[in-house]
């Protein structure tokens, strides 16, 4: 199930959704930089009652991924919807320059995955473990080291 927006309207469907169906995968897109977010508390922001936008944040999307496994993608805009195909075209609002590390033997996030997300984030690189499944950087340590130095001083550079 795709649900578009992650405001509490949308959060509470996509809960509702993992309690009485369990089994199904819930994939919530949130255009901006927070999910569960208490639009109706902005007035007390503003007025200095809430010290920090922070404080406005019911859940973040780590606490939906690991107790509800509800995978939170903020930062995401849903630009097409197509029901025919039961798909949605994305675009990802990362702007800084991002690394992709995939295991090409990953049995929990295909290769496809991987590639999808190197067309979407600009300004990202992708690298290939080729003997890796989904934990490369516990079964090709060095290489995942070498490369992660690698990518960070070039960004010192840049």
């Amino acid at each position: 199930m795709v649900v578009i927006g992650g405001d509490a309207a949308e959060m509470t469907a996509a809960s509702r959704v993992r309690r009485e169906q369990p089994e199904h995968e819930i994939v919530v897109f949130e255009r901006g930089k927070h999910a569960s977010y208490s639009a109706c508390g902005m007035p007390y922001r503003i007025g200095g009652q809430v010290e920090s936008e922070e404080d406005l944040i019911a859940r973040k999307p780590e606490v939906f991924r690991e107790k509800q496994h509800i995978d939170v993608r903020i930062r995401h805009e849903v630009t097409e919807i197509d029901p025919k195909n039961k798909r949605v075209k994305v675009k990802n609002k990362i702007t800084i320059p991002t690394l992709i590390m995939h295991g090409k033997k990953d049995k929990i996030c295909s290769f496809d995955l991987a590639e999808q997300m190197k067309a979407s984030i600009l300004n990202s690189h992708l690298v290939v473990f080729e003997k890796s499944g989904h934990s490369l950087f516990l079964e090709e340590t060095e290489k995942f080291n070498r490369e992660l130095i690698k990518f960070a001083e070039t960004q010192k550079k840049a």
